[in-house]
């Protein structure tokens, strides 16, 4: 098996932008994030790194709180390398999606007080302080394998209201709907594709007239007009059909009043199709499904044709659900699949909290909460696009267990193998000469008590 490039200078071509100190301590971080198995504090990621520990601590604090770090190239170059991993032909699959990251204190910036989605239910709403991110992310899907959601960029959302226990001043001058935000996300990184057509995926929360009307052909933005929106549609969304000009006064913008997509499912003339779809798992399922066509306005926007598609689970043990596309051209069994693939983003987030401790850092100030959890998420990126690049058929990569058959490599996997490149990488600073020196004599004067007095004997 091939060994794995060096994830220093992967990290170097993205970070060509700064400063040669900054890079360098960066780096170290980098490292330690790579190896610590507890916080992702700074200390932690000094303590996990102390072979390239060289500077007084305060350094690399400083190079997280006070450094000139442009997020935009670091951005750009790994969205450069992840769409190298996407033929020409196939368009972009961009996800967006929010996570709170809970926080507490009352000295935190941009800290308040969200829904939290994973500890609510129907039937009850917990509140939670923390950060909520508005997360933009690239999907890929390589081989046989499930769709992996690549975070590129995310933006810190802010409530209307501060909390009434935070003394901390406002991140921004005015308030952004979660909506306003994702757009202006979308609008930078889609510059970025050099005029692919892409396909937006998100929730409910995005399912808005205003991301519509901004993705069609006739789009107020132009890098947008190349894009498409899927999401979710209220059951009772006013739809319209053409507009029909009679030759005096203004031309109207919508025509008669359609059916509801509630109306319509529930009419005996309604003509369902059992259809075989990529389900959430990896597993696929045979839903019922109803589409049909129409305007979609509101007073503000203009008419955005939209194809709407009602799922039904044959063995009634679900409600239905409705989605839509702006794209009319899509197949109601492709809208359904690309609303699927959304289900990635939520993944990736499960596994950067799990393995690279989202929620324990303790930084406090504006700056440093503005660039630790885009760091944690690009660092995400960048280990799974290294990985595929490495390994063009990542076949009998990853870890083998006796009680089960794993089909596709975890980021688990993906853990392991950058550990062992960043400990290879550690061993081979000095020769075999040098290496019992290195490792025990240096450390122990660079560190003092962080290294264990066993160690020190041994040395």
């Amino acid at each position: 098996m091939d060994q794995v490039s060096s994830l220093l200078s992967f990290f170097s071509m993205l970070a060509g932008s700064l400063s040669p100190n900054t890079a360098e301590n960066l780096g170290v971080l980098l490292r330690g994030a790579i190896l610590s198995w507890r916080e992702r504090t700074v200390t932690a990621c000094i303590a996990s790194a102390w072979p390239w520990y060289r500077k007084h601590w305060t350094a690399y604090e400083n190079t997280v709180r006070k450094a000139k770090i442009n997020a935009f190239p670091m951005a750009r170059a790994l969205f450069g390398a992840a769409i190298k991993l996407i033929p020409n032909n196939i368009p972009l699959l961009f996800i967006i999606d929010e996570t709170l990251v809970r926080r507490y204190g009352p000295w935190v910036a941009g800290l308040g007080i969200h829904r939290d989605a994973v500890r609510s239910s129907k039937g009850r709403m917990v509140t939670t302080p923390g950060h909520k991110w508005v997360t933009l992310a690239l999907g890929i899907r390589l081989d046989s394998y499930r769709t992996l959601a690549l975070p590129i960029f995310c933006i810190l959302y802010t409530c209307k209201k501060k909390a009434k226990r935070n003394k901390a001043d406002k991140v921004y001058r005015r308030h952004r709907t979660v909506g306003e935000l994702s757009l202006i996300l979308l609008r930078i990184v889609a510059g970025w594709a050099k005029n692919r057509p892409f396909i937006l995926s998100g929730d409910g929360a995005y399912g808005t007239h205003e991301l519509a009307d901004a993705l069609n052909p006739n789009g107020a933005h132009p890098v947008l007009r190349r894009g498409l929106l899927i999401s979710r549609l209220h059951k009772q969304a006013a739809l319209y059909g053409e507009p029909v000009y009679g030759g005096a006064g203004r031309p109207p913008k919508v025509g008669k009043r359609l059916d509801t997509p509630d109306k319509r499912s529930k009419s005996i003339r309604a003509k369902w199709k059992r259809k075989a779809v990529a389900w959430y798992g990896g597993m696929r399922k045979t839903v019922k499904l109803l589409s049909g066509d129409g305007l979609w306005y509101k007073c503000g926007c203009s008419a955005t044709r939209i194809r709407w598609v009602v799922v039904r689970d044959p063995d009634g043990k679900k409600p239905d659900e409705v989605f839509f596309s702006t794209g009319h051209n899509l197949a109601p069994a492709q809208i359904i699949e690309f609303f699927v693939s959304r289900w990635a983003l939520e993944t990736t987030f499960q596994e950067v909290r799990r393995h690279l401790g989202l929620e324990t850092m303790r930084n406090w100030s504006r700056t440093a909460i503005g660039r630790s959890v885009p760091m944690l998420l690009g660092l995400y990126s960048m280990l799974v696009v290294q990985y595929f690049k490495a390994y063009a058929k990542p076949v009998g990569t990853w870890s083998r267990h006796a009680w089960y058959v794993k089909r596709w490599a975890t980021f688990s996997d993906l853990m392991v193998m950058a550990r062992c490149e960043v400990l290879r990488e550690g061993i081979s600073l000095t020769s075999a000469k040098n290496a019992r020196e290195f490792l025990f004599g240096q450390a122990s004067r660079s560190l003092g008590n962080t290294v264990p007095h066993a160690m020190r004997r041994a040395a």
